[in-house]
């Protein structure tokens, strides 16, 4: 028999495995996990949305998975306008794939959500610029082609013409989606 680290190193190569022979039990820890492909899109049109009803923002990709096990990570970076007269005022931006909302909106506990408040007395008008940045790794158990996109809404609608849009101040917003292999 063979003794413990008996053979050389570079006597058994690829070829000489058998299909099948290493499984993934048998790998180093971290050896998943791999980028399978990426797909960024960018884009730098405004669009607006007055009402509490989601619409489409104008950021969304596409990708096809190459396996059902696959995750997909989801990264945005969005520039927004949140407007009003006096007041609070909220809104929020998600992640949709497909027609499914994946992130929650402004009912919800977590950081999708945005928010402002004024509480100036006197203020007729009141308007935030900022940049929306968020990830999100999605499991969406398909080999077909997904669409991730971001839709917005206002909170709430009242007297001032409240709005919320996605900004063109000159800098193009992304979206960005890495298919991460089990």
């Amino acid at each position: 028999g063979l003794s413990v680290g008996g053979l050389p190193d570079g006597t058994i190569d690829a070829d000489s495995l058998a299909s099948n022979a290493v499984t993934a039990g048998k790998l180093a820890s971290g050896v998943g996990g791999k980028v399978l492909q990426a797909v960024t899109v960018t884009s730098g049109s405004a669009t607006f949305n007055y009402t509490t009803t989601f619409a489409d923002s104008g950021l969304s990709a596409s990708i096809t998975p190459s396996a059902t096990s696959s995750k997909i990570l989801v990264m945005v970076s969005q520039h927004y306008v949140l407007r009003r007269g006096t007041g609070a005022f909220g809104g929020s931006l998600c992640i949709f794939r497909g027609s499914t909302q994946i992130t929650d909106d402004i009912n919800g506990a977590d950081g999708y959500k945005i928010h402002m408040n004024n509480n100036g007395s006197g203020i007729s008008y009141y308007e935030q610029q900022n940049e929306w940045n968020t990830t999100y790794l999605d499991s969406p158990n398909t080999t077909s082609a997904t669409t991730y996109k971001t839709q917005m809404r206002t909170a709430w609608t009242s007297s001032g013409g409240p709005f919320i849009g996605v900004s063109n101040d000159g800098t193009d917003s992304y979206i960005t989606l890495l298919e991460i292999g089990a």
